[in-house]
């Protein structure tokens, strides 16, 4: 008779509750596919359990509700309410696009860049920034490493002329100032057009990104391209009125879960890529220095470029050069 009351009191208790707290229900999308699943899940199930199960996010693989170059514009109309990105996916609606997702050279550690967003910036830049599009700035996400994999050694630009490379347009207008062909793809064509023959190079992440992807099957050379550490950034976004819409006991449990998912992203990247070099998974080559040199100038003038695409451009630049002023890598 005892346990049937506390079983009723229980039962009467979760009801009052149920009424009481609105649950919220969220999908997000991020751009990468099923070799971070893990991460975003797991992401996923801290939220919900540091709620209560008040705020529940499904979460999708790239190109699984709309195709990855457009999450910004599905997170700014509510499509969507969060997702995981990369600027340079809309480097033509947002003027810090580019800046954000990592000039060569603008930051060659990872402390540099922290500086670069906590210290000298730019992380309200991309807030002022993304704010213009219906869209909550959360947090960056820094990446791992950024190198080629193709099916031929590549150790030069001169080499790097004879294949199509797929890149992103960050890395693609400094290529092409060089003549070496390249052409966007979003990951869940990857392995396809390797296969096919479609394209011959991907720069895209680490040894580890591309192992997880199985790319391994379709080539075995990865060249250093030491032009950028972290060799990306990725954002995390929120729809702003979806944000609005929570209590701010939950907007703190997300702002809390959205940092350790970006450190946690980090981590994962760095160690796999430690393992998979390790475990010779790819043939390692180095880009040769002069090409590097090359790289580097050319850096320079894509810097100056997009200073020129608005006032808040420039701000952000001068930021870089103040960073790489004061480390020593511009004079």
């Amino acid at each position: 008779m005892g346990a049937s009351v506390f079983a009723s009191a229980l039962t009467i208790g979760a009801d009052t509750f149920a009424a009481d707290e609105k649950i919220y229900r969220w999908k997000m999308q991020r751009y990468t596919g099923t070799e971070s699943q893990k991460i975003f899940r797991n992401f996923a199930k801290d939220v919900k359990e540091a709620s209560n199960g008040r705020l529940r996010i499904t979460t999708f693989g790239g190109g699984e509700l709309v195709p990855n170059d457009q999450l910004l514009k599905a997170t700014g109309s509510g499509v969507l309410q969060m997702s995981y990105g990369y600027g340079a996916y809309w480097s033509g609606s947002v003027d810090l696009a580019r800046i954000e997702s990592g000039l060569p050279l603008a930051w060659t550690t990872l402390d540099e860049a922290k500086d670069l967003w906590f210290n000298k910036g730019m992380n309200n830049l991309l807030v002022e920034a993304y704010g213009e599009h219906g869209v909550r700035y959360m947090s960056p996400s820094f990446g791992g490493d950024y190198d080629l994999l193709s099916k031929e050694p590549i150790e030069s630009l001169d080499h790097m002329k004879k294949i199509k490379i797929r890149a992103t347009s960050n890395v693609a207008v400094i290529l092409e100032k060089f003549d070496v062909p390249t052409v966007y793809l979003p990951p869940e064509e990857f392995y396809t057009s390797m296969s096919t023959n479609s394209i011959s190079g991907i720069i895209y992440g680490s040894a580890y990104d591309y192992e997880q992807l199985k790319l391994q099957e379709t080539a075995k050379h990865y060249t250093k391209l030491s032009l950028l550490t972290p060799g990306f950034v990725d954002n995390i976004l929120v729809n702003q009125e979806a944000w609005d819409e929570l209590p701010k006991d939950l907007q703190e449990i997300l702002d809390t879960s959205v940092k350790k998912l970006a450190e946690d992203h980090h981590n994962w990247l760095i160690d796999g890529a430690k393992k998979t070099l390790s475990d010779n998974v790819f043939e390692v080559h180095t880009l040769q220095t002069s090409d590097v040199t090359k790289l580097t100038d050319a850096a320079q003038d894509l810097w100056n470029e997009e200073a020129k695409r608005s006032v808040r451009n420039e701000a952000a630049i001068n930021m870089i050069k103040d960073l790489a002023g004061s480390n020593g890598r511009l004079k």
